[in-house]
């Protein structure tokens, strides 16, 4: 007799505690991300296990995430001074499972700028009120008629 069977993997993959090598790094410093993801026995396995991260100022990106020893580890690159990283671990197993850690984040060490000097609206409106005042000053010093007084003899 024989017998056909099919093993189903409906669990996703369990991300372990995330750490990372620095929680306020220095301008330009990398940032080492490293978490353990494992899967029950006789699962699937894990596949890949990606980080999604974000600078302040800059675009999503995906890093694929490589297994050393019993973690998994990638870099961010070195960031600007004041900018805040937003980053999350995604894992999935070879059954298409997927997992995703919570969100963490840190922020880079130094150049810290006021916050309502962040805005580009407002910084755009600061530079058009110095230009006017500018131009009105300019206006009154070269077209600004003396005034004559008369004086009583």
């Amino acid at each position: 007799d024989t017998f056909d069977y099919t093993v189903v993997d409906t669990i996703p993959p369990d991300i372990g505690s995330v750490q990372w090598s620095s929680l306020e790094p220095s301008p330009g410093e990398e940032v080492v991300v490293s978490v353990s993801v494992s899967e029950p026995l006789f699962a699937s396995d894990v596949e890949k296990v990606n980080l999604g991260w974000m600078p302040s100022r800059g675009m999503m990106q995906s890093s694929r995430m490589l297994l050393e020893g019993d973690v998994w580890k990638v870099t961010i690159p070195g960031q600007s001074g004041a900018t805040l990283v937003q980053f999350f671990v995604e894992a999935y197993d070879n059954a298409g499972n997927r997992a995703r850690s919570e969100q963490y984040n840190y922020t880079v060490k130094g150049g810290e700028a006021a916050p309502w000097l962040q805005s580009p609206l407002l910084i755009g409106i600061i530079v058009v009120v110095a230009a006017v005042s500018i131009g009105i000053s300019i206006y009154l010093v070269k077209f600004k008629k003396p005034k004559i007084t008369a004086v009583d003899k």
